[in-house]
């Protein structure tokens, strides 16, 4: 399985290969489901409880983010720009945000993942 690189995180090569894997676990999403499973991020990222959980949960969104890119470009690198800033606010640094981004593309790589008939997925240890 592709593996991302810190060593790419300034690079095109970073959200190329973060596509890639979103790609070959996510292949048949669509886009209505990639907007449904980032509010449903966002959410998590507005209730986390301290400064982990939003680093995490900011990865999330910003792995979703790259889903969106998949389907429009436009609106899923505005969103990942906009994800960018957000951890700025928080004062997360840019080596936090990308490590937190491996090590949740890497639980992914990991899980099981269902699909329902709408293109929306869920691993199975979260029901």
């Amino acid at each position: 399985m592709l593996q991302l690189k810190m060593s790419d995180i300034n690079s095109y090569k970073f959200d190329y290969n973060l596509r890639r894997i979103h790609e070959y676990l996510f292949d048949d999403t669509n886009l209505k489901s990639q907007m449904k499973k980032y509010t449903e991020e966002y959410k998590e990222f507005e209730n986390a409880k301290n400064r982990e959980e939003r680093i995490e949960e900011l990865a999330d969104c910003y792995i979703v983010a790259i889903g969106i890119e998949r389907f429009d470009y436009s609106f899923g690198t505005i969103l990942k720009d906009h994800i960018k800033n957000i951890a700025k606010v928080f004062e997360i640094s840019e080596e936090e945000f990308y490590v937190a981004i491996v090590e949740k593309t890497k639980k992914l790589q990991e899980r099981v993942w269902d699909r329902d008939n709408e293109g929306y997925y869920k691993h199975r240890d979260s029901e």
